[in-house]
């Protein structure tokens, strides 16, 4: 459990606590993949945070208790990770409401002594550098409305491609043996894939990315490392995959057995690459919970939010893990027992994002975030809005590669631009380029 979903129980026990006791606002803390950050701009609305003070469990939070996100960040400093940033951002002010403080995290990274990435200012004896990432935080702190505009983006939703992709096996810091693997097509009954391991061909028939010992022997697949190389492995742990890419809608099944090691299993889901996937992680975090991760560009969630639940694996002990995998769903089982429903249908994806703001100048203030490889036109329709001055101050930050990165000691990829906008009036079009984002400050008389 994290530490903020701890305060909100206190609270829920506590509603009358003293000010003394309660500085007014929840401190949210994570980081995750630019993925989770494209998928939860939603994350504050009111369909997800409860607004009813009386009330602390028809939504993922709230009670009516102000958050002040304290640290946040994609996990990267590339094009991608501030994109996505940036599109959750338009999330924060549009539940400026609830959203009362927002502080990217950690700002300053000296390249002598890398203890994290990603870092906003890298730096060391001689230069520094911005990332991209601090420039979209700059423009979008250099126009923070004060007040929200009602707006609406139609058209900008893509499809989704749901859960699909080749399964796995592997622990973190565990020894572990597995044995009856199964994966059966969901809708004919029809085995994808099997193996009993009865024949030592694991180098034939799965993909070892990792630094396990891995053996076929008597029925049963070993892995018998109790470390994981977590610098060279710290995204995958240490796992094999089996399958295919192509496969969807499947039950996995597979006996799982800890010989020793400090945690329990990962199971690896919807591998479309050792870059892209989920993994179940039981007996994660010393070997205290159950809980989803995902795996997006390379990148590794933190616990995925409503899958976690408290699990001790014990040694010596067999389980019997399942995994129903669907377009939009999966649901895990340990004996029979469920412990994860995750829906992803929800996460809705979409090609742009936008939010619209003014401040004491009177400005409006539209900013928009293009995340696709082509120029997306906006037909802007500013209804009602009078004594247009017909010009707007234009901030751009945009790329020509997601994985565009302001590297230290070298000319930055990515910087900001500075123009202006004439012939503005209440309906127009705007043009932005591939992978932006901007800024649109309209004049007002």
């Amino acid at each position: 459990m994290a530490a903020y979903e701890e305060a909100y129980d206190w609270l829920a026990v506590h509603p009358d606590a003293a000010v003394e006791e309660f500085a007014g606002a929840i401190d949210h803390h994570y980081y995750n993949t630019p993925n989770w950050f494209l998928e939860h701009t939603d994350y504050y609305d009111t369909a997800n945070y409860s607004r009813d003070a009386e009330s602390m469990t028809n939504t993922r939070f709230g009670g009516g208790i102000n958050v002040f996100l304290g640290e946040y960040a994609a996990q990267s400093n590339t094009l991608k990770a501030a994109l996505a940033e940036a599109a959750y951002m338009t999330g924060l002010e549009r539940n400026g409401d609830i959203v009362v403080m927002a502080a990217y995290a950690p700002l300053f990274g000296n390249i002598t002594a890398t203890h994290w990435a990603p870092d906003l200012i890298w730096f060391n004896n001689h230069t520094v550098t911005s990332s991209v990432n601090y420039y979209v935080q700059q423009i979008f702190s250099r126009n923070a409305g004060s007040a929200l505009l009602a707006s609406e983006l139609t058209g900008a939703e893509e499809p989704s491609e749901g859960l699909h992709g080749a399964v796995g096996l592997g622990t973190w810091n565990t020894s572990a043996a597995f044995s009856a693997l199964k994966v059966v097509d969901n809708e004919t009954g029809e085995i994808l894939g099997e193996d009993d391991f009865s024949e030592n061909d694991f180098a034939d028939n799965w993909i070892n990315v990792s630094d396990g010992k891995w053996k076929m022997e008597d029925g049963e697949l070993t892995q018998s490392n109790a470390r994981t190389d977590t610098g060279r492995y710290s995204t995958t742990g240490t796992a094999a995959y089996f399958g295919s890419a192509d496969w969807k809608n499947y039950t996995m099944t597979v006996t799982a057995k800890k010989n020793g090691g400090s945690e329990g299993f990962l199971i690896p889901f919807a591998v479309r690459g050792i870059d892209n996937n989920y993994f179940w992680n039981i007996g994660g975090w010393n070997n205290t919970v159950s809980c989803l991760q995902q795996v997006s560009d390379g990148a590794k969630s933190d616990r995925v939010s409503g899958t976690v639940k408290d699990c001790v694996i014990k040694s010596g002990q067999e389980y019997e893990l399942k995994l129903v995998v669907t377009e939009g769903n999966v649901k895990c089982y340990i004996d029979d027992e469920l412990y994860i429903d995750y829906d992803i249908s929800e996460n809705i994806r979409y090609e742009s994002y936008q939010v619209v703001s003014t401040d004491d100048t009177g400005d409006i203030i539209v900013k928009l975030v293009n995340v696709t490889g082509q120029p997306r036109t906006f037909a802007i329709d500013i209804a009602g809005a009078e004594n247009l001055d017909g010009t707007a101050a234009v901030e751009l930050v945009a790329g020509d590669s997601l994985r565009d990165d302001n590297i230290l000691g070298q000319e930055e990829m990515v910087t900001p631009n500075v123009s202006e906008l004439s012939g503005i009036t209440n309906q127009f079009n705007y043009t932005v380029p591939q992978y932006s984002v901007t800024v649109l400050r309209i004049g007002r008389n």
